[in-house]
């Protein structure tokens, strides 16, 4: 079997971690076999991750809420768009498919496909179009990563390769080193990343996985005051950070009512920055200090008559206690 295998795809449409997790995967085909094409179809979110690992040699992108926002406007355009899908896959002719969907719809469009070995856990009998079917109740008992691996002896491949993988691309690496000169991120500064947005890939239902936005703000509360530290928080453009505290310290200014109440705020006017500065008469950077600006404030239609009372309190609360001229 191991001699007749030339392109493998690997089917992970889940988050981040899940993807890292097969990492091992990806590395012991690589090692088995060296001139096998690799393929992996992933959702959106974790391309960048996937075009970073020299070792992946084609990604197919599947997004679930991409097709079933175009299911809701056009059956049409969803049939033409699934169909531009499954030609790429079809056109790259797979040998082997790891499913790692633990769903039949993954199974069955690989059969469409045309791959024939299509091998993959079959979670409450869910993938009736797996060619090999390992019966599975759940990831109990061991790493996901060793499943994962139990994978490959279908295959007869070794597993001897366990260490998660993650690779940066020289843009990523420029970026991240010009994020830390510009906030003055040194060595002796403790910096704590905070990541509310998980769960993105389960797309409308992320919201049952995430921990609660009050939860996350009296986190990074305690955080501040415990290790007096500097606190960074991720997200993309789709996460929702409503309601979470913006821990960030800004240059020149540190909002306290933000520390104090966990009420989120934002550094105002970054659009019209040079324009705020001269209004406030800071349009030197050895000035920052002694004018920083001024906060953002949102409010949400969501919010209630006893929330909007506690934002205009903890402002009257907190304004005295800024030392600069407020407009």
């Amino acid at each position: 079997m191991k001699k007749d295998i030339k392109k493998v795809l690997i089917i992970n449409i889940f988050g981040i971690g899940d993807v890292l997790f097969t990492t091992p995967v990806i590395r012991n085909i690589k090692e088995s076999i060296p001139q096998v094409t690799v393929g992996y179809m992933a959702n959106q979110r974790t391309v960048r991750i996937l075009e970073n690992n020299p070792l992946v040699d084609r990604v197919h992108v599947y997004e679930r809420d991409f097709f079933q926002e175009i299911w809701g406007r056009s059956k049409k355009e969803y049939f033409q768009a699934m169909a531009r899908s499954l030609n790429e896959i079809r056109n790259e002719k797979y040998d082997v498919v790891l499913d790692l969907s633990l769903n039949g719809n993954a199974a069955f469009l690989m059969w469409l496909v045309g791959i024939k070995e299509r091998i993959g856990y079959d979670f409450k009998g869910r993938s009736p179009f797996l060619s090999r079917k390992i019966p599975f109740k759940g990831y109990e008992g061991k790493h996901v990563v060793a499943y994962y691996l139990d994978l490959l002896k279908e295959l007869g491949l070794s597993t001897k390769y366990r260490k998660l993988e993650i690779y940066s691309s020289p843009e990523d690496e420029r970026w991240a080193d010009d994020f830390c000169k510009e906030n003055d991120f040194s060595k002796d500064r403790k910096v704590v990343a905070v990541f509310p947005g998980g769960g993105a890939s389960w797309g409308k239902d992320a919201r049952f996985k995430r921990w609660p936005a009050a939860k996350y703000a009296q986190l990074i509360n305690k955080m501040i005051d415990k290790l007096s530290c500097e606190v960074i928080i991720f997200g993309d453009e789709k996460a929702d950070l409503f309601g979470l505290i913006d821990s960030e310290r800004i240059r020149g200014f540190r909002p306290s009512k933000t520390e104090e109440f966990g009420i989120q705020t934002r550094a105002g006017c970054s659009c019209a920055g040079p324009y705020g500065h001269d209004l406030l008469g800071a349009d030197r950077e050895d000035e920052l200090d002694e004018n920083p600006g001024w906060l953002r404030i949102s409010v949400h239609f969501s919010q209630n008559k006893k929330e909007i009372d506690f934002l205009l309190n903890s402002l009257q609360e907190s304004i005295p206690k800024i030392k600069t001229k407020v407009l």
